[in-house]
């Protein structure tokens, strides 16, 4: 059987376009390497927020709001979503308020606080005079797993084939697309490889090197203390360099924030040779030790005095496909006619997923590059 399109990857990215795609009647094949949500998809904090000062990702990320919201009257199945709020502090205030002068543009709700208004959201915060604040009330989180499965599901449901424990060993050119595996040779007209931190490894074996590297992220789960009503919605605290979620009622969710987050924005960004893809296997997951751990509660107690006595209840240090820019690469590969990557989500990448497989199906079907994210394609890159 010769598909239309194969889809390398079984998670946000990749079922969300194969969903996309059987909906506009293109026979679809999807293969996993391991189960769907097998990788970063499976271990992402699932954060659903628009606040992003790069005004294409705001976009997407507004729309893809706006999806998870309605997720089960779009695709039959429920991604769980949980309405919270992000509350933002730091003591940048230009970053802050030009980010929200972002989100303003494009008619994202957003607004600055003064601390009075943040002592009504968050009552048992301490705060410091030279900080400010934000607030996007729409912000919220998912269930990662139940979303990619819903994308799966619905994607059947129009007639995709979703493989899993399927490993691809290579992508060859003959009049089509010959990709081979350990389960057998597939044959497709189009592929695309969204296969998170095994891209740019697939992409290699083809003799193009693709400007990502990996970029370990240390995340913890923290039982609250029981009776503590602190911290029940998203809060990225700059300031400490961490962000934070509820987990259910009983859990809270920690990770770090970084310098390169900002998503610096640049036409012609030259890639230096250690940020290559590395001979590393890209399915490692690590464990973080006992110094970061503590680090992350002593950051929690300074902004939260009632959470001093959180204790962790379990972690995990996944890998993240990284642009110099931090930026995603959605784009045909150049001099591989039908060859497309999804790749380098440098951490947001869950929360765009929706219009993500709305565009690259587009994308796919047309072979016109999108204007709406013309900022994601390779070219802004000299290699």
């Amino acid at each position: 059987m010769i598909y239309d399109v194969i889809i390398i990857g079984g998670g946000a990215w990749g079922c969300s376009t194969a969903m996309n795609l059987s909906k506009r009647g293109k026979k679809v094949l999807v293969l996993e390497r391991g189960y769907l949500a097998y990788a970063q998809s499976g271990h992402t904090s699932a954060i659903i927020r628009q606040f992003y000062s790069h005004e294409e990702t705001a976009k997407i990320a507004m729309l893809s709001l706006r999806y998870f919201r309605d997720f089960k009257q779009k695709t039959g199945f429920d991604a769980h979503f949980r309405q919270t709020g992000l509350l933002v502090i730091s003591d940048d205030s230009e970053s802050i308020k030009r980010t929200v002068e972002v989100l303003k543009k494009i008619g994202a709700k957003c607004e600055l606080l003064d601390k009075d208004r943040v002592k009504e959201i968050e009552p048992s915060i301490s705060l410091s005079n030279d900080e400010v604040f934000a607030f996007e009330p729409d912000a919220g989180y998912v269930d990662p797993i139940a979303t990619v499965w819903g994308f799966a599901q619905c994607a059947k449901g129009f007639g995709a084939q979703i493989l899993e424990g399927v490993k691809v060993k290579k992508i060859s050119r003959q009049k089509d697309w010959i990709i081979e595996s350990d389960k057998g040779t597939f044959e497709s007209e189009k592929v695309i490889v969204a296969a998170g931190t095994n891209t740019p490894f697939l992409i290699r074996d083809l003799g193009f090197n693709l400007p990502i590297y990996l970029f370990p992220f240390p995340m913890c789960y923290y039982r609250r203390p029981y009776g503590a009503k602190s911290l029940m919605r998203v809060i990225f605290d700059s300031t400490n360099n961490y962000y934070a979620r509820p987990e259910g009622e009983s859990e809270i969710l920690v990770g770090p924030m970084h310098d390169e987050m900002t998503y610096a924005e640049s036409s012609a960004i030259a890639v230096d040779k250690n940020l290559y893809w590395a001979d590393k296997n890209p399915d490692w997951i690590g464990r973080i030790d006992f110094d970061l751990s503590s680090a992350y509660s002593r950051a929690l107690s300074i902004r939260f005095p009632e959470l001093s006595e959180i204790h962790p209840s379990r972690d995990f240090v996944p890998l993240l496909d990284v642009t110099p820019d931090w930026q995603p690469i959605i784009d045909e590969l150049p001099g591989f006619d039908g060859l497309f990557v999804a790749c380098g989500s440098s951490g947001h990448g869950f929360k765009l997923s929706p219009l993500i497989g709305e565009i690259f199906a587009d994308f796919v079907i047309s072979g016109k590059p999108p204007s709406f994210a013309r900022a994601y394609s390779l070219s802004r890159f000299r290699m």
